[in-house]
């Protein structure tokens, strides 16, 4: 007797109306240890293809992928984890950085056109906010359920450049968790 195949489709739920359309994720990401692992080329065609996603509230940990794809880039990872451990995002629009273990830079969180590709995103904008972090913006979307992938830019004049790449982990942000 031939066994087949039992195929099993999970449908997830909300509160929302049934004619909001349902969300998909540009690739199966189940970790930002997977998103350390990528080169800059799947980093930005990851980033194209996702959504800004809502903001999160609470302590969401995060990881630094400094330039991406290099051999270093994992170990690289785990030493930058010693002076930025993620981000505190409050229901007021605010976001404050963790380095090393306590709350610094503030920035400002908005919904704005991305520098990459001109579609939505979420943003950090620290130049009314920050005297050292002026220079810098952040922007945002979410690869898969709960996890972040970031851009840092650094505005140079005249144009911005890419000075970083980061991860944020939402799934089990709280207002409460500081770790």
């Amino acid at each position: 007797m031939r066994a087949w195949p039992i195929i099993v489709s999970l449908v997830l739920t909300s509160a929302a109306s049934a004619d909001e359309p349902v969300r998909t994720f540009p690739a199966k990401i189940c970790s930002p240890d997977e998103l350390v692992r990528m080169n800059e080329c799947e980093l930005l065609d990851l980033f194209r293809g996702a959504e800004p996603g809502p903001v999160p509230y609470g302590y969401a940990p995060g990881k630094v992928i400094f330039h991406p794809g290099k051999h270093s880039t994992v170990a690289n990872s785990k030493i930058m984890g010693l002076t930025w451990q993620g981000k505190y995002f409050d229901s007021c629009g605010i976001m404050t950085n963790k380095l090393f273990g306590i709350k610094f830079t503030k920035g400002q969180v908005t919904h704005e056109t991305s520098w990459i590709d001109g579609k939505p995103s979420n943003a950090i904008e620290y130049k009314d906010t920050s005297i050292i972090f002026k220079p810098f913006r952040d922007e945002f979307r979410e690869v898969a359920p709960g996890i972040y992938l970031g851009i840092m830019f650094k505005n140079e004049g005249c144009r911005a450049k890419i000075a970083s790449w980061f991860t944020l982990d939402t799934r089990t942000c709280s207002p409460t968790s500081h770790r």
